[in-house]
């Protein structure tokens, strides 16, 4: 590592995990620790509180004293910002850990939980490392779920061999191709790729391998989700001064209840049916694009996702 700071400081991330979730009614919560991420969206909760645990996973360099940690929830939908202190483990003092609490109100969309580790180095008080965060999330098109789950088939192929579908050879390189013309449509994976494989099915990556895990999946699954809204706005129709009608096909239907779920000045799916039929002008064909293209990020996670690794790695 090259030292950015002119004071001792750890080289990785610390580990962070979340224990014993709970809402005000008793009950449990499971964190995502693969994903780290605190599901809440299918909760009718008023309350949530937990525990941060933070270990090291290396060392403590030379000269750091009265290691402590401050743990932060950002929160962009509502513009909040709530600290909390992190104080040292009795049983262990390399480890911090301290309780937060948080309320629905002041909550919107996603959240971000992220930690600071702080030491006295030289009689001052300096940032000596920072543990991975996690995502909580507050409404369900903020996680969808991962390219391939149902109803999507996920299907692992060689897109330069002899026996992958023809929408797979159109692009051998390609990291995946939708076959959405079965009743039940089939996303293909390129095995043909070193290591895609390996990395995208990793179910316990830490460090690079996860960071590369989640910027690839996000990428697919945003390719897979603006395929599908494509397909779906081509069967949106509309007959004269009619009300448009949306696809039949429930799997398009729902991409643009997710869609127009994600675009805040939309407040129902018929609002966009009508967009997509209505607007005929280059200007607001261009802005109707942009909403789309900010619905279906946000839907996948795919910049948020990459913003996350950026900054985790960016004093390594």
């Amino acid at each position: 590592m090259s030292p950015v700071v002119a004071w001792p400081t750890y080289k990785g991330q610390w580990a962070s995990h979340l224990l014993d979730v709970a809402t005000e009614s008793g009950a449990a919560v499971e964190p995502d620790g693969d994903r780290y991420r605190l599901h809440l969206d299918d909760l009718a909760w008023h309350t949530v509180t937990f525990t941060l645990n933070l270990s090291p996973t290396e060392p403590a360099p030379a000269g750091l004293v009265a290691q402590q940690g401050f743990a932060l929830v950002a929160c962009r939908g509502t513009n909040t910002r709530i600290p909390f202190r992190l104080f040292p483990d009795a049983s262990n003092p390399d480890r911090l850990s301290g309780p937060i609490t948080l309320n629905r109100e002041v909550l919107e969309d996603t959240a971000t939980l992220s930690a600071e580790i702080t030491a006295q180095v030289d009689g001052r008080t300096r940032v000596v490392a920072r543990a991975i965060p996690w995502t909580i999330v507050l409404r369900r098109f903020d996680a969808p779920a991962k390219a391939g789950e149902p109803p999507i088939t996920q299907v692992w192929v060689d897109f330069d061999s002899a026996d992958a579908p023809p929408v797979a050879r159109k692009n051998n390189r390609a990291h995946a191709a939708l076959d959405a013309a079965p009743d039940k449509p089939i996303l293909y994976l390129n095995s043909g790729i070193p290591g895609l494989q390996m990395i995208l099915t990793a179910e316990n990556a830490k460090l690079e391998r996860r960071r590369l895990r989640d910027i690839l999946g996000s990428q697919i699954a945003r390719y897979t989700v603006s395929t599908l809204f494509r397909l779906a706005a081509a069967d949106v129709v509309a007959d004269g001064d009619d009300d448009p009608i949306g696809p039949s096909d429930p799997l398009l239907r729902s991409t643009c209840e997710k869609v127009a779920g994600a675009i805040p000045h939309y407040t129902s799916v018929d609002e966009l049916y009508s967009a997509l039929v209505r607007t005929t002008s280059r200007p607001g064909i261009a802005d109707l694009w942009a909403d789309i293209d900010a619905a279906i990020d946000t839907l996948t996670d795919a910049s948020s996702t990459a913003s996350t690794a950026t900054s985790e790695v960016q004093y390594v």
